[in-house]
Order: structure tokens, then sequence, then C-alpha cells
């Protein structure tokens, strides 16, 4: 069983202090002598958006609120932090014009972006060319923000006029 921990902030930078819920995708596993059917693992953040569980090997579910991605834990009994595990595409059901959800493969391609009021969240996948970063950050659109583009902590979407950025948060 590995061990599993990260930190989870809101798209305002604050942490996130509600549930996470890990459901497993791989089970039913055979663990000689026994078959292993999983049950959904819940964990709370802590104050500081925090938190830890441990899980067997396999594909999860991670549920954060509404939102929800997929991880695959090794068979190593290590520790991980969870943005090492997410596996394959982060991928949305709504078209990027409606849902605000964003994946861009470079910082030039998430600066294309435009600044828009439904701006949600985006996930960068590199710098200079896809998967040249690891883990993928993740960023939250902040509207009042006109923080200066540094191409880490805050990227600034080529049409920037007056506020509006990506404000990393993982």
């Amino acid at each position: 069983m590995s061990v599993i921990t990260g930190t989870i902030k809101t798209p305002d930078n604050h942490p996130y202090t509600g549930e996470l819920r890990f459901r497993a995708l791989s089970t039913p596993v055979a663990d000689a002598p026994d078959l292993i059917v999983a049950e959904d693992e819940v964990v709370s953040c802590t104050a500081a958006g925090t938190f830890t569980v441990t899980l067997r090997t396999g594909q999860y579910r991670v549920w954060v609120g509404r939102e929800s991605l997929t991880i695959a834990v090794p068979d190593d009994n290590a520790s991980y932090d969870i943005l090492e595990l997410i596996d394959g595409d982060i991928s949305f059901t709504a078209s990027p014009s409606t849902s605000g959800f964003y994946r861009a493969d470079t910082l030039t391609a998430l600066r294309t972006v435009a600044s828009a009021a439904g701006n949600k969240i985006a996930w960068l996948l590199g710098e200079t060319a896809a998967w040249d970063i690891a883990p993928p950050r993740v960023y939250a659109w902040d509207a009042a923000s006109m923080d200066a583009d540094d191409g880490l902590l805050y990227v600034r979407p080529s049409d920037f006029t007056t506020a509006g950025l990506w404000r990393q948060i993982l």
C-alpha cells in the first residue's frame, strides 16, 4: 500500500478544507488468498488544505468537490504527491468555451486563452513542450489580479489589459 499526500487550494488560492473521495476503478483485485472489493476511501483536508491517504495498487477516481481526476497508484509501497500519480489526460465533457476548463501543452498556449469571466481552471502540461515539466501545473483564473507574469505562479493571457490572470494552485 502506498501513502498519497497533497495540498488542495480553492480557485481564490485558499486552502480547500472539504473531503476527497477515492473510488477504486480496478476492483475486484485478487490478493491471495483474498478477493478485494474496495469501498470508497474518504479523507478530509486539514485547515491548511493538506491530506494523507493510504491506498492499494490500482487506478482511482478522485473526487474533489464536484470535480474529479484519475490517478494510478504503483505497486511499490512508496509515498507520493497526488500530482505525480495523475493518470492520462485530464478531460472534461463540456466544451472549453462553456465550461472554463482548459488543457494547455505549453505556456504560450496558456497565454492564448482569452481573458473571460467564465475562465475557471487550466492544466499546464509543459513550459516549451508538452510534458517537459512534471507533475503538470494547475492554475485557477483570478479575474481581479494584476500581478506580473512570471511564467510560474502567475501567467497573463496575451490579451491582458487591466486585470485577470492564471494563478498557480497546484
